[in-house]
C-alpha cells in the first residue's frame, strides 16, 4: 500500500511541478518601475524589498521555506534513478511499482 501511495503522490507532483515551482518563486520575481520602486511581477500591489514587517518579506520567507518541497522531490527522484540498475538486477518489482511515475515513460 505504501508503494501505491508513493506512486500516486509522485504522479500528481510530476503533473503539477511547473505550477508549484512557479507559485513558490513568484515573490522572488520583481520588476522595476520608473519611480525606482520594485513590485512583484505577479501582483503590482506588492512592493518588493521594503524591509522588516512588509507583506513582501512574509511572502519571501514562505517562498524560501516551501522550496523544500520541490528540492525533496528532486532528491527522492535522483535517488530512485541511481538505485534503478541494482533494483532491476535484483528483480525488485515493488521498487518499480513505487516509482512507476519516473520510469513508465
Amino acid at each position: 500500500k505504501h508503494s501505491t501511495l508513493v506512486g500516486c503522490v509522485g504522479s500528481v507532483f510530476v503533473a503539477l511541478m511547473l505550477s508549484i515551482v512557479t507559485t513558490i518563486v513568484a515573490p522572488l520575481h520583481c520588476q522595476e518601475h520608473p519611480n525606482g520602486k520594485y513590485t512583484m511581477r505577479s501582483n503590482d500591489g506588492v512592493i518588493c524589498w521594503l524591509g522588516s514587517g512588509s507583506e513582501h518579506e512574509a511572502m519571501v520567507i514562505i517562498s524560501i521555506v516551501t522550496c523544500i518541497l520541490p528540492i525533496t522531490f528532486l532528491a527522492v527522484a535522483t535517488n530512485a534513478v541511481a538505485r534503478l540498475p541494482g533494483r532491476l538486477r535484483a528483480g525488485d518489482a515493488q521498487f518499480l511499482h513505487r516509482y512507476f511515475f519516473l520510469f513508465s515513460r
